[in-house]
């Protein structure tokens, strides 16, 4: 079988500006084919995941790799892992359906949006195994579940966003976000106008550790 890498094909999807409302499955194959030709052809989310031979039913795969959920009345998605336990998504702009609009979203939040589950994830997609880099290093361990309920309400207290994080101490989108947010603005990015994401890298790791450290 054919290989192909779908590293950054979450960036990829974040960066389009042109997906069509329902179209998750060429919005995918655009990011992760990046215009090789299709080898296995699938006219539906439905058809791919049940025609896959790499399934991995019930979790997230590495960063670029596809996400499948199923909804109501055979209605099927298809996401982006962003190798942070969250996908990427089109017609959505984090929480709820927006045509057109592609953001990062928590698998909570697709299944919710999709009325159904979450399948699981897939190693190869329309007929090529796909590689991919290593998954993400684990959050920062010294940051626990407290500390992020306590960060959260500082971003949130200085104008960086309201997130759930708060209340359940749970890293999301928006939490992310938020932490970049009041990175961007304490000039704590490389280039000024870093592009907010949601998706932790590196740098905003760093960040939440100085504002666990400094938020108080």
């Amino acid at each position: 079988m054919a290989i192909i890498d779908a590293s950054g094909a979450s960036r990829r999807l974040l960066a389009l500006h042109d997906v069509v409302r329902g179209q998750c499955l060429v919005a995918a194959g655009r990011v992760i084919l990046q215009g090789k030709p299709v080898l296995r052809h699938a006219a539906s989310a439905k058809i791919e995941w049940e025609n896959t031979s790499g399934k991995h039913p019930g979790g997230v795969g590495p960063e670029g790799t596809p996400v499948f959920f199923a909804g109501p009345a055979g209605f099927f998605d298809v996401a982006i892992s962003d190798g942070h336990g969250n996908v990427v998504g089109i017609d959505t702009d984090g929480r709820r359906f927006v045509a057109g609009e592609v953001h990062v979203q928590s698998i909570k939040s697709r299944a919710n949006q999709v009325g159904g589950k979450l399948l699981g994830w897939s190693s190869e997609f329309l007929g090529y195994q796909l590689s991919f880099a290593n998954p993400a290093p684990p959050v920062n361990a010294n940051v626990t579940p407290d500390d992020v309920r306590r960060i959260a309400t500082y971003l949130h207290a200085h104008g960086f966003g309201n997130s759930a994080a708060q209340h359940n101490g749970i890293r999301g989108p928006i939490y992310w976000r938020g932490v970049q947010l009041f990175g961007r603005a304490n000039g704590m990015y490389p280039a000024p106008a870093f592009v907010v994401t949601g998706v932790p890298g590196p740098r905003s790791r760093a960040i939440e550790r100085f504002l666990d450290a400094n938020a108080h």
